[in-house]
């Protein structure tokens, strides 16, 4: 068997033929190549979307925490004149009840004097 030559006639046809197959194949790469991109935008969409979701909840919660940080304050505020105002009502009490001490204790005071004058033991006598 003998391979037939191409004769000059099939030769055009057979060079418009791979060039078609060039061209369908850069098609394909073309095609292909367009479906990446398209993915990659769909992608891009998306993470944006994601972004700007993320963006607003950090905007939320650094409100949130903004205001927690001023109640906590304003907690701390009042702790500090809490504690003020009960170091200011212990002093009061503990002269109170050195006032009272002394105020009840004083007719003993007074009996103890008048005994030792009477007995001529203490000062005075």
């Amino acid at each position: 068997m003998t391979a037939e030559r191409p004769t000059m006639e099939d030769a055009p046809g057979a060079a418009a033929l791979h060039h078609l197959e060039q061209i369908t194949q850069r098609d394909l790469v073309i095609a292909e190549r367009t479906r990446a991109v398209h993915d990659l935008t769909r992608q891009a969409d998306h993470l944006q979307a994601e972004l700007a979701r993320c963006e607003r909840e950090l905007v939320i919660l650094t409100r949130m925490l903004e205001e927690r940080d001023t109640a906590a304050i304003e907690l701390q505020a009042k702790n500090r004149a809490l504690a003020a105002a009960a170091a200011d009502a212990r002093a009061k009490a503990d002269r109170m009840a050195k006032s009272l001490s002394w105020r009840l204790t004083a007719p003993l005071r007074h009996l103890a004097w008048l005994t030792r004058r009477r007995s001529g033991s203490g000062p005075g006598a």
